[in-house]
C-alpha cells in the first residue's frame, strides 16, 4: 500500500511538473512575442521622427523660395495664353496655317515650361521630396496603429498567461500540502491503530487473568463472589454523593502529560449528571480552568473512549467501537458517545469507570467530560446531550 501511495503522489508531481512548465513556456512565448512588437514598433517610430524631421527641414529650406515669385513665371504665363488662342483658332477654322502656328506655339509654351522648371528646380525638388515624405509618413502612421493595437492585444494575452500561471502554481502547493497532509494523517492513523489494537489485546489478557482469578477463587471458598477483572464490576459498590469512589484494583495508571504515574483508587465510578444546573456548573468550572495561562501550552493528543455492556450474571463484553475526546488542555478532554441502555463501564487508556450503582441510563447521545487535572484521581463525568441546551 505504500508503495502504490507513492507510486500515486510521484505521477502526481510528475504532472505538476510538466503543466507548470508548459505553463511557463507558454508565458514566455507570449513575452517573446510582445518583446518583438515593441521592438517593431520602436523601429518605426525612429523612422517616424527621422522623416518629420526632414520634412521640417525641407519646409524651412522651402519658405525663402516661396516668398519670392519664380523665374521665368511671366514668360509662361504669356506662351500659355498664345497656345491656348492658336488651339482655339484651329478649332474654330481647321486649317493647315492654323495648325502651324498651333504647333509652333505648343512648341514655344514647352520651352518656356522647360525654362520654368530649370529656373524653379529647386523648389520643385524640395516639394516633392516634402510629399514624398508626408506620404510615407501617412504609411507609418497607419502601421503604428496597428502595431500598438496589437501590443495591448499581446499585453493583455501576456497577463492573463501570467495569471493562469500563478493560478496552476497556487494548485500546484495546495495539492503537494493536501497530500502531505494525508501521509501524515496516515502515518498517524497507522501509529493510533497499533495504540488501539495493543490497548484491546491487552484488554483481552486481562479478561482472560480476570476469568483464571475467578476460577481459582472459587475452588478456595464456598463464598458466591463476582469475577474480577481489570473491567469487572465490584462485587458490592457503594456511591459517594460526590462522584468519587474506590477504584477497581485494575486501574492502576493513568496518562499524565506525555508521562505514566501510579493513580490512587478513588474514582472508580464515572459522575452521572442528571439536571441543567449541574451541567452548567461543570461547564464553568471546566472553562474556569481552561482561562488559566498556559492552556495551549499543556495541549496533548486526543483520547479514544471504549465503553464495554456488563451483562446481568457479571459478564463483560468486548469494547465498543472508540469515541473521540478531543484535548482542550489543561489535560482536559471532551467528546460525545452514543451508549445503550443497561450497565456498562467506560474505558480510556486502560482506566476504567463504572457506572455508578443502582443507576440504569438510559439509551442517546451524552456528553463526555474526562477531567485529567488531579493525574492521580481522574474523573469521567458523562450527562445527556439534551441537557446542553
Amino acid at each position: 500500500m505504500n508503495s502504490r501511495r507513492l507510486s500515486t503522489v510521484s505521477l502526481l508531481l510528475i504532472s505538476i511538473f510538466f503543466c507548470t512548465t508548459s505553463t511557463a513556456q507558454s508565458t514566455k512565448k507570449e513575452q517573446a512575442e510582445l518583446a518583438s512588437l515593441e521592438q517593431q514598433r520602436a523601429e518605426l517610430q525612429a523612422r517616424q521622427q527621422q522623416l518629420r524631421s526632414a520634412v521640417s527641414k525641407k519646409k524651412v529650406q522651402l519658405q525663402p523660395l516661396l516668398k519670392k515669385a519664380p523665374p521665368g513665371k511671366d514668360r509662361l504665363d504669356h506662351a500659355r495664353k498664345i497656345r491656348d488662342a492658336a488651339d482655339a483658332s484651329y478649332k474654330a477654322e481647321r486649317t493647315s496655317a492654323n495648325k502651324s502656328i498651333r504647333k509652333n506655339a505648343e512648341f514655344k509654351y514647352a520651352l518656356a515650361q522647360r525654362k520654368f522648371r530649370k529656373a524653379n528646380a529647386e523648389r520643385f525638388t524640395l516639394e516633392r521630396k516634402i510629399k514624398d515624405a508626408s506620404d510615407q509618413l501617412t504609411a507609418l502612421d497607419s502601421e503604428v496603429s496597428v502595431l500598438t493595437k496589437r501590443i495591448v492585444e499581446q499585453r493583455q494575452a501576456v497577463a492573463k498567461s501570467r495569471s493562469q500561471q500563478q493560478a496552476r502554481e497556487r494548485n500546484r502547493l495546495a495539492k503537494a500540502q493536501k497530500q502531505a497532509r494525508r501521509q501524515q494523517q496516515a502515518k498517524d492513523d497507522t501509529a493510533e491503530t497499533a495504540r488501539l489494537k495493543a490497548q484491546l489485546e491487552q484488554l483481552e489478557r486481562d479478561k482472560q487473568a480476570g476469568a483464571v482469578a475467578a476460577a481459582r477463587a472459587k475452588t478456595g471458598s464456598t463464598q458466591t463472589a463476582v469475577p474480577k477483572s481489570s473491567g469487572a464490576l465490584a462485587s458490592t459498590p457503594k456511591i459517594a454523593t460526590s462522584g468519587r469512589a474506590k477504584r477497581t484494583p485494575a486501574a492502576k495508571r493513568v496518562q499524565n502529560g506525555g508521562k505514566t504515574v501510579d493513580a490512587s483508587p478513588d474514582n472508580s465510578f464515572a459522575v452521572l449528571l442528571t439536571t441543567k444546573e449541574e451541567v452548567r456548573a461543570e461547564k464553568q468550572r471546566l472553562q474556569e480552568l481552561l482561562d488559566k495561562p498556559g492552556a495551549r501550552k499543556n495541549l496533548y493528543r486526543d483520547k479514544a473512549l471504549f465503553t464495554q455492556a456488563v451483562t446481568a450474571n457479571g459478564k463483560i463484553k468486548r469494547p465498543s467501537r472508540p469515541s473521540k475526546l478531543r484535548a482542550l488542555g489543561h489535560n482536559q478532554y471532551r467528546g460525545k458517545a452514543s451508549l445503550r441502555a443497561g450497565e456498562f463501564i467506560f474505558l480510556v487508556d486502560s482506566i476504567n469507570w463504572q457506572q455508578p450503582p443502582s443507576i440504569d441510563s438510559s439509551a442517546g447521545k451524552y456528553k463526555i467530560i474526562l477531567d485529567g487535572a488531579d493525574s492521580n484521581n481522574p474523573r469521567l463525568i458523562y450527562y445527556p446531550a439534551s441537557l446542553d441546551n
